[in-house]
């Protein structure tokens, strides 16, 4: 995202760079604005679906389509005289998560065989206090063969090891409780301070592919599948 010149730019490249296969309901201002920001993708083939909603923590997931509507998903303009200022069709408080699966995810025309949730570095309270809500719905929504998947936060560049939030903390937890349930701490990775590009994020695509080693194990593929 570092390399475009704005957050509009990135959102093109990156959907076109999937071939006709991506389609984002992406929006995002210059200036930070959660109520204006929307980024979900979908992505789609005919061996492969795969969904990303993004959950800012305990502040609301939002988006513009229903899942019969996703491949109708575009990225907007935010600033200037041409913005899109369209609301939203769907709404759901990150401590409400259990209905977003349960009344969104629910809706995809495809079962999904793995739900993964992480809850990043947004305030989280309100998601750990529900959790056990949480994985319940994403239960029903997986059936008995469906993989429940929680990705613990990652490591900031100034802390020597990774810290864990509340809902980190009460994922762990409910992972000795459900067997469906499995709970991937950040990896233990040498990381320099260069090869972030700020505090929370890192600059080398090498990190994210070792951190998403234990994730495609446990999905039951790899990277270069």
């Amino acid at each position: 995202e570092k390399l475009s010149s704005s957050w509009h730019e990135y959102f093109i490249n990156t959907t076109t760079h999937f071939k006709g296969n991506m389609f984002c309901d992406c929006r995002r201002s210059e200036e930070f604005d959660l109520n204006v920001e929307v980024e979900n993708l979908y992505y789609q083939t005919d061996n492969l679906w795969a969904t990303y909603i993004q959950l800012p923590g305990d502040n609301m997931a939002h988006g513009r389509f229903s899942p019969e509507e996703c491949s109708l998903a575009k990225v907007s303009i935010a600033d200037g005289p041409d913005k899109d200022t369209s609301g939203y069709t769907w709404g759901y408080m990150g401590e409400d998560s259990d209905k977003l699966i349960s009344e969104y995810v629910s809706q995809f025309s495809r079962k999904p065989s793995a739900i993964v949730m992480n809850a990043g570095m947004w305030p989280n309270e309100g998601i750990a206090s529900n959790l056990g809500n949480i994985f319940k719905a994403a239960k029903d929504v997986l059936g008995s063969e469906g993989k429940m998947i929680w990705r613990a936060t990652s490591k900031r560049k100034h802390d020597l090891v990774a810290s864990t939030s509340p809902a980190d903390d009460a994922a762990k937890d409910w992972s000795y409780r459900l067997p469906y349930l499995t709970y991937q701490a950040f990896p233990k990775l040498e990381i320099s301070p260069s090869e972030y590009f700020d505090d929370n994020h890192f600059g080398n695509s090498r990190i994210y592919r070792e951190w998403n080693a234990d994730l495609m194990q446990s999905l039951g593929t790899s990277l270069e599948a």
